[in-house]
């Protein structure tokens, strides 16, 4: 149930910002974003041995993938998403894409040049109407100088979460929404001549509280609430959590219709904790024509369980991990 958000042509030094949330199992281990050998870096899924969001320092390539929640293909062995995000920034994204082996996605992906001139596409694999899984392409076109925020998360829609999602259909997903407006809200009060590493540093500071809203507040959170993927398979109490805000607090996400009423547990039972894990920011800068890479691992659960309306919660949760820095150098031409 990841998020992400993305500024495009919205600060003369800083041409493309993404913004990401990744939700999943607290106890899914990975290893911090870091350089590869091959010229990639990147955040590691131990378990599957791929990454949701990766850039190659050689190329320029990146990608970023979120999952579109839906029942995925059956009859067919797949292959974790995350290793379509490495075959992507290695030059193998037309291949991949359209290879049959994963379960429904939307990727972010293209080319990231010092300049800012990058070349953006969205690709989506989801249900279609004649019962089948179809991918398509879509070209992200801005105006050099028309400041643009888009966001998305996990819908079946095809298309970027932004202002001009029709409402009512699978892209009006209202945490999406609210984050694209507030993200622009804050864009607007940056400073025009903040620069390179500080200057990322401080854009990092004004954007992350919008990443990190766990509650949204009004009409919004009334709508969120309220909120549904077209595709989902979750129960409505898991779905409203999901759905709540762009920042997933841990709760135990286990399968059940209701939330686990006190006591209902057996003995030993031991919770899924899920949410979001954590919390990575890319700043194109063209002054210092590389991306500053910023990456967190959000607040652990611990304690004890309780309980509550919206399910299993831990007792407590600790403190967000400190920010690791890492500077990707982006070729010239």
């Amino acid at each position: 149930m990841c998020i992400l958000a993305l500024a495009l042509e919205s600060h003369p030094d800083f041409p493309l910002i993404l913004l990401f949330n990744r939700d999943e199992r607290f106890d899914r281990e990975t290893e911090p974003v870091a350089p590869h050998e091959d010229g990639c870096v990147h955040a590691t899924d131990v378990e599957a041995g791929g990454t949701w969001m990766s850039i190659n320092s050689h190329t320029g390539a990146l990608a970023a993938l979120t999952n579109v929640r839906c029942a995925g293909p059956t009859g067919r062995p797949l292959e974790s998403r995350g290793v379509l995000v490495r075959r992507a920034v290695l030059g193998e994204a037309w291949v991949a894409l359209h290879s049959n082996a994963y379960a429904c996605f939307n990727m972010l992906w293209g080319t990231l040049r010092a300049d800012g001139a990058s070349e953006l596409r969205l690709s989506a694999c989801a249900p279609s109407s004649e019962g089948d899984f179809a991918v398509s392409t879509t070209e992200l076109r801005v105006e050099r100088g028309r400041a643009a925020v888009l966001t998305k998360t996990n819908d079946a829609s095809g298309q970027m979460t932004g202002p001009a999602s029709a409402a009512g259909s699978d892209a009006a997903w209202p945490k999406a929404a609210w984050l694209q407006q507030e993200v622009a809200r804050r864009l607007e009060g940056a400073r025009p001549k903040c620069a390179g590493r500080a200057g990322a540093e401080e854009l990092l500071r004004l954007l992350m509280p919008a990443m990190s809203t766990s509650a949204l507040a009004g009409a919004a959170a009334e709508a969120a609430e309220a909120a549904r993927g077209v595709h989902s398979h979750h129960a409505a109490w898991s779905e409203r959590r999901l759905q709540a805000a762009p920042f997933i607090t841990p709760f135990d996400n286990h399968a059940g219709p209701e939330p686990a009423a006190v006591g209902s547990h057996a003995p030993g039972y031991a919770p899924s904790w899920y949410g979001t894990v954590s919390q990575t920011a890319w700043l194109l800068s063209k002054s210092e024509a590389c991306v500053w890479v910023a990456y967190r691992e959000t607040a652990r659960p611990r304690g004890d369980m309780t309980h509550g309306a919206g399910g299993t919660e831990p007792a407590a949760v600790g403190e967000h991990g400190p920010w690791r820095w890492q500077r990707v150098p982006l070729p010239r031409t």
